[in-house]
């Protein structure tokens, strides 16, 4: 009897010891995030008035997105962060529910149109417009953001092409230009071919930090001895220039993307609308340190030219889409810290963002409603 006693106390206390490990592992590893995060734009004077607890925060919760990559990059549904909230469809933001009567926008792009950097959920572009429509008694507008960081036009119009049809929009917004002259992929067949299985995971967990932390470090060892992940070699962006051929396919298969999906859409009855997006160097502004060294790098006057050329050629888009707006200038005589890296923005900057476009686009929506 004593000793089957003694047994159950040694099973005892070596789960108590195992709980006590993983509590103790699980507490320094939160400490060492948020003390420690991974993010060098949050010491940019974008953020200057955020707590270093908030700005901890949004590193850590950019940085834990998971996403799905075949056969085209979109969002893992039902994520749920600090700042960010994922949905059941794989939206940012709140549940849908599509049975009721509103006039739905998707709003598409990458991660400016997702929000990188913004402080909740409620600060990101899609959500200010929606926010600003219902201020003025177009209370039936619904706008889902739709953006999912690190996609080019030609994934964006995919996802919309074979996701989001099926939630009977009324309008499509394509904010984007800015990943299409970064990235300057060419060969969309190779981006295609990305595979989906790559990643080790052991599971959703999203109160507990130390299966992420396993799952990263068995990835980055994969990623190093590996080679059959995602196969697209993106260009050194900081250190090349760009080819002119180059320039002028990017160019070329942003409006090409965009034409053939305004006639496909306007035949299934959604209208689309395209705005050219913002990115640092293209408005008439004061230019801060942070600024200054990120222009600096050899393929941002590269960059800047290619998404000119894009705006230049807006115009064939006419015929086929709703309406087309150049947002490159938005924040001319805007003398305070917009941008934290070349292409996001400040909860500000999307403010000022959201309000043009709601400008823009006021008169078309309020002639639909009618």
């Amino acid at each position: 009897m004593s000793v089957q006693v003694g047994y159950r106390k040694q099973v005892l206390l070596g789960i108590i010891f195992l709980i006590i490990i993983f509590a103790v592992s699980e507490f320094a590893l939160r400490a060492y995030e948020i003390f420690n995060p991974p993010c060098n734009y949050i010491d940019n004077d974008v953020f200057q008035n955020e707590t270093f607890l908030t700005k901890s925060i949004i590193c850590i919760d950019s940085t834990n997105i998971q996403y799905e990559t075949a056969p085209f990059q979109k969002l893992k549904p039902n994520q749920h962060f600090s700042t960010i909230n994922i949905n059941s469809d794989g939206f940012r933001g709140p549940e849908l529910d599509i049975t009721d009567k509103k006039y739905r926008i998707f709003f598409l792009g990458g991660s400016s149109a997702f929000g990188m950097g913004s402080t909740s959920d409620n600060t990101t572009i899609p959500s200010l417009l929606e926010q600003k429509f219902h201020e003025n008694d177009f209370s039936n507008i619904e706008i889902i953001n739709a953006g999912v960081g690190g996609t080019i036009s030609f994934e964006e119009k995919l996802l919309a092409e074979n996701n989001l049809m099926d939630f009977n929009p009324e309008l499509f917004i394509i904010y984007d230009g800015g990943n299409d002259v970064r990235y300057r992929i060419t060969d969309t067949e190779t981006l295609l071919k990305q595979e989906s299985d790559y990643e080790f995971k052991f599971g959703d967990y999203p109160f507990y930090r130390t299966p992420f932390v396993i799952t990263k470090i068995l990835n980055n060892l994969k990623q190093q001895d590996i080679e059959s992940g995602p196969t697209y070699n993106y260009p050194d962006f900081a250190k090349t220039s760009v080819e002119s051929s180059i320039k002028e396919q990017v160019i070329k298969n942003y409006i090409d993307n965009w034409k053939q999906f305004c006639q496909d859409s306007t035949l299934n009855n959604v209208k689309t609308i395209i705005v050219l997006q913002p990115i640092l160097g293209t408005s008439e502004t004061k230019l801060f340190p942070n600024d200054l060294k990120i222009m600096s790098a050899p393929d941002v006057k590269d960059e800047l030219e290619m998404l000119e050329k894009i705006s230049n050629n807006l115009y064939q888009l006419n015929d086929s889409c709703y309406a087309t707006y150049d947002l490159r200038n938005v924040f001319d005589n805007v003398n305070k810290p917009i941008f934290y890296d070349q292409i996001h923005v400040s909860d500000f900057g999307n403010e000022l963002i959201a309000n043009k476009i709601y400008e823009n686009i006021l008169p078309k929506i309020s002639n639909d409603l009618k």
